[in-house]
């Protein structure tokens, strides 16, 4: 189950670096925009960073993966037009929960 979770999370995160780019507001001032795309990627990279380390069992990691989910809504708030582009991080924490939660059953 773990595995299948820490899966599910790498994939959402490298989705979500990439989708970054793409997706955004367009009342955001221009002087604004590379501000939150870079932060929007920076979040990502660290998502893909602790979705990697949490694979091989590193407990920074979920810390480092918890950082970047806020991260990404704060910015997903502020720059996304959707309340999805925001709060889709949910469903990767709810995977890492519940994964999380089988291995220590």
């Amino acid at each position: 189950m773990l595995t299948v979770a820490l899966a599910l999370i790498l994939a959402d995160a490298i989705l979500t670096a990439v989708l970054m780019f793409v997706y955004r507001k367009d009342n955001i001032a221009e002087s604004q925009v590379p501000i939150f795309l870079g932060l929007a990627v920076i979040f990502g990279l660290i998502a893909v960073a602790g979705a990697l380390g949490m694979w091989f069992w590193k407990r920074w990691a979920v810390y480092l993966y918890l950082v970047a989910v806020a991260g990404s809504v704060v910015v997903g708030v502020v720059a996304y037009a959707s309340s999805f582009a925001a709060f889709h991080a949910v469903i990767p924490l709810l995977l890492l929960g519940a994964g999380l939660s089988t291995k220590n059953s």
